[in-house]
């Protein structure tokens, strides 16, 4: 972490400036080049038919790699190159975000029938490079996938392989690199079910129908969370800051943050994150700024075998800033040890997530 800057000429991502590459330098010790060895080593400690699967693209086509659990190769190459899908991504924000150039805001997503909104077309891009997967269901139960740049916040699991979703087929994870899963691994994962949880709720700041209906879903969901589990904490309201949160109970348990959360791809480190309290206030347009704790800062949890779900719009997206790393609030919770991460890719309301 000596150079000022890293470069990200190779892969076309914006450079890490200095003041990152400092706010960050401890975060980045996974930036430690792996090779195909440690990931057969890696993925043979699975007891499940786990393999692993990545992809390289340039302007003409895209290339799918799968390692399969038994260290064998599988490669794949499909015709579709980084324009087109660069254009599917922009007709994919735009069908699920609107226009953020429109008064227009997009349609609520209706939580009894989203598959109503028209996902064929731009599902039929992506299609190529997974149909071929159809071939390899004997040979999977679970696919860790680490996307290339423009795949990133694609959901790549609901992409008909063989007529039917790939959820349907096998289980679907998603990791930043090849790094994160080895640091998992160094970390040991946890082999009973959370019998506690904690969940963290920040509702936004005001007295108008829409603050008052968040933070009686807040409220609700605590309840089901409860039910749940044997013992339930809770750090909410204008009490929920970043110092209550260093000092709540997050390791090795349910924790569960309702809030809400922010994506910058320009700079995911510090510019994205998930909205709390702050000074006794609550988060609203006007403070939002101070009120964010970055990844960067998230980070520095301690989430050690924990199972995090994040109802918080964005905070699943990621942005590669080196070659073989993607950061984002996703990155930040598997760094802090979670053992996994639920997260949305997309802007979501607090009655989508209550349904979900």
């Amino acid at each position: 972490m000596n150079d000022p800057i890293i470069s990200g000429e190779l892969t076309g991502a914006r450079p890490i400036t200095s003041r990152e590459a400092t706010a960050g330098s401890e975060l980045f010790r996974w930036l430690e080049n792996r090779t195909l060895a440690d990931l057969r080593t890696l993925l043979a400690l699975s007891p499940a038919r786990v393999g692993y699967l990545t992809f390289f693209g340039d302007e003409e086509c895209t290339y799918a790699v799968l390692v399969r659990r038994d260290g064998t190769l599988a490669t794949h190459r499909a015709d579709v190159g980084a324009a087109a899908l660069a254009a599917a991504a922009t007709r994919l924000r735009l069908l699920n975000d609107g226009d953020p150039n429109s008064y227009e805001a997009c349609a609520p997503i209706d939580p009894a029938a989203p598959e109503l909104r028209p996902y064929d077309d731009i599902a039929s891009v992506y299609a190529p490079l997974l149909d071929w997967l159809d071939d390899e269901r004997e040979n999977l139960d679970v696919l860790c996938v680490s996307p290339d740049p423009a795949l990133l916040d694609v959901p790549l699991h609901m992409i008909p392989v063989g007529g039917r979703p790939l959820i349907d087929r096998v289980g679907v994870t998603v990791a930043p690199s090849a790094n994160v899963l080895t640091h998992m691994a160094r970390a040991g994962l946890p082999t009973r079910r959370p019998l506690t949880a904690t969940m963290v709720s920040v509702p936004r700041a005001g007295d108008g129908d829409g603050a008052r209906h968040e933070a009686a879903r807040y409220a609700a969901l605590g309840k089901v969370l409860g039910g749940l589990v044997g013992t339930a904490s809770f750090v909410r309201d204008d009490a929920a800051d970043l110092a209550a949160l260093r000092g709540a109970p997050l390791a090795a348990r349910v924790v569960h943050f309702a809030t809400h959360g922010a994506f910058d791809p320009a700079a995911p480190l510090e510019g994205s994150g998930l909205f709390l309290a702050a000074e006794g206030r609550l988060p609203s347009g006007e403070s939002a700024a101070a009120h964010l704790a970055s990844p960067a800062v998230l980070a520095g949890l301690e989430l050690r075998g924990s199972r995090v779900i994040v109802s918080a719009c964005l905070c699943g997206r990621s942005r590669e800033v080196t070659p073989g790393e993607a950061l984002g609030v996703l990155w930040a919770l598997l760094q802090a040890g979670a053992a996994s991460v639920v997260a949305a890719h997309w802007r979501t309301d607090i009655d989508s997530a209550m349904t979900f």
